[in-house]
């Protein structure tokens, strides 16, 4: 399971948000902010629903789940009960 990056550069910029205004709403810097975007494995479950909330969509709509992790097991159902409860 991976944050989809582009998702969050596309909803961003949809709503018209920088990435400072974001970064202030998450209470980071605009560089820890940045660094996120760049890479999607330092995100934490709170960072994906708190954003989510920012950017007015789901925390899953966020997510990059394939059949890769479900097949190893990287995906099992008390992760889904647990993101299913940020809503």
């Amino acid at each position: 399971m991976k944050v989809n990056i582009d998702k969050i550069r596309a909803q961003r910029s949809y709503l018209n948000l920088n990435q400072e205004v974001v970064a202030e709403s998450l209470g980071y810097s605009k560089s820890r902010y940045a660094e996120l975007e760049k890479d999607s494995s330092g995100w934490k479950i709170s960072d994906v629903d708190k954003i989510a909330r920012i950017l007015k969509t789901s925390p899953l709509d966020l997510l990059s789940i394939d059949m890769e992790d479900i097949v190893n097991g990287l995906i099992n159902y008390p992760f889904i009960y647990m993101l299913l409860a940020l809503f």
